[in-house]
């Protein structure tokens, strides 16, 4: 897979809650640039807790919300975060609710983001929120990203696959899995729950899978990662 170049520009804002900021973000105007060589560009983003006391917080990355009215980023890029606590799965957008970021008085952490565009070429915004524990925003940065380049057959072949049913209860299928040859089912912080081979029209059993979201990520003959979806276990 090969792409002229990627662009990333990124405008943080930090927003704060009363008198006084609770968090703050910084630098005012991060920027990076890559190919996809690496299929990982990578995004730092300092958060300081701005209170002289320790503070509990969450994070989510929000794609469904435009930034000042421009485009929603393409639903094909794949985003991962590492906080204080761990680098998450690639494709966990929200911070799970038992492992939140806890920050000690004035004490500055950098977040690490990046982003897998699957070859998908486009430009698009979204949010990166922090919370406090009853979900109100503390700070939240709005993320530009301009993605240009020439997608492959195999990311075009990849970005028709879908998982169904979804939700589900008893088991999964893969539309367009010609080149599919293992599926992996991860829980919200990374730990691989079942991972299975795969032929054509293959049915992959879930119904000993606790309710909950998991991630299925989907594997070629040589192991390239070709896609990844939430899936809803009912």
């Amino acid at each position: 897979m090969r792409m002229k170049q990627i662009i990333l520009l990124a405008l943080f804002l930090s927003l704060g809650l009363g008198l006084q900021a609770q968090v703050s973000f910084s630098p005012a105007e991060p920027a990076a640039s890559d190919d996809t060589s690496s299929n990982k560009v990578q995004l730092d983003l300092s958060i300081t807790n701005d209170l002289a006391a320790e503070q509990a917080i969450f994070w989510n990355i929000d794609r469904e919300t435009p930034v000042n009215g421009g485009d929603l980023i393409p639903s094909e890029w794949e985003f991962q975060v590492c906080d204080k606590n761990t680098c998450y799965i690639s494709g966990l957008e929200s911070c799970p609710t038992s492992s939140p970021v806890n920050f000690t008085a004035n004490e500055t952490f950098t977040f690490n983001i990046y982003i897998n565009p699957h070859g998908v070429a486009g430009t698009g915004s979204f949010w990166f929120h922090l919370t406090s524990a009853d979900g109100a925003i503390l700070a939240s940065a709005p993320v530009l990203f301009d993605i240009s380049g020439v997608s492959s057959t195999d990311d075009i072949a990849a970005r028709k696959m879908q998982i169904f049913p979804n939700p589900t209860s008893d088991f999964i299928q893969i539309t367009n899995d010609n080149e599919v040859s293992k599926v992996a089912i991860f829980n919200i912080v990374g730990k691989n729950i079942k991972t299975a081979s795969h032929f054509s029209g293959k049915s992959h059993d879930v119904s000993t899978l606790q309710k909950g979201m998991y991630l299925v990520r989907i594997f070629d003959e040589n192991e390239k990662v070709l896609s990844v979806f939430r899936m809803n276990k009912n």
